[in-house]
């Protein structure tokens, strides 16, 4: 099989679809996320637990698109920012915390 056209990884790289069977991502529009006990947040805050918690932290929509733009650029992993401005501080203060 031969490996996927640029523009088909850009249009087939998305989250799964929620039990509503929607054809394509629908937007989360939510600040938080709902957990089944105190235990289970207590695990996802604590980070020894993969989930959305908050939306500034992390959020499907942001998540899938992310993972989009690391699928076509090759990267193995990458980040999002709501402005340019908070690109640019992040890349800036990085060295400053290398020590």
């Amino acid at each position: 099989m031969s490996p996927k056209k640029f523009e088909t990884n850009a249009i087939r790289t998305q989250t799964e679809q929620t039990q509503h069977g929607e054809h394509s991502t629908p937007l989360f529009l939510t600040s938080s996320f709902v957990f089944d006990d105190a235990e289970e947040m207590r695990a996802s805050f604590a980070e020894e637990k993969q989930r959305n918690i908050y939306s500034r932290f992390t959020n499907p929509n942001t998540n899938e698109f992310v993972e989009k733009i690391c699928q076509m650029e090759g990267a193995a992993d990458g980040c999002a920012f709501a402005t340019g401005m908070a690109a640019v501080r992040r890349v800036l203060r990085c060295p400053l915390f290398r020590a």
